[in-house]
């Protein structure tokens, strides 16, 4: 995406040609040309709740839940998640 970034920029050569050259989206490719996003930006999206730490925490749980055959949906598991990120007082209550 950078070299796609510097390429376009540079004048060398068009949005459409950069994304088939480079293999990056077209349309990301423009939002950063036109200023839309930070051309830096790597990930999209909200940080994650739980630390790394915290998830292989929570990963070991329910890897031992499947062991002694007792699995979660995934409703389940979104919501013992939520449950956990409030009691880490990562979220309230109100919004878990």
């Amino acid at each position: 995406m950078t070299n796609a970034f510097r390429v376009v920029k540079e004048q060398q050569m068009s949005v459409c040609s950069a994304s088939i050259q480079f293999g990056v989206p077209t349309t990301s490719l423009r939002q950063r040309v036109r200023g839309r996003v930070y051309p830096e930006v790597i990930s999209s999206g909200l940080c994650p709740v739980l630390s790394q730490e915290e998830e292989a925490m929570f990963v070991d749980h329910l890897k031992l839940m499947a062991s002694v055959r007792y699995g979660y949906t995934r409703m389940e598991v979104v919501n013992m998640t939520s449950e956990y990120a409030v009691f880490l007082h990562k979220r309230d209550e109100e919004h878990p």
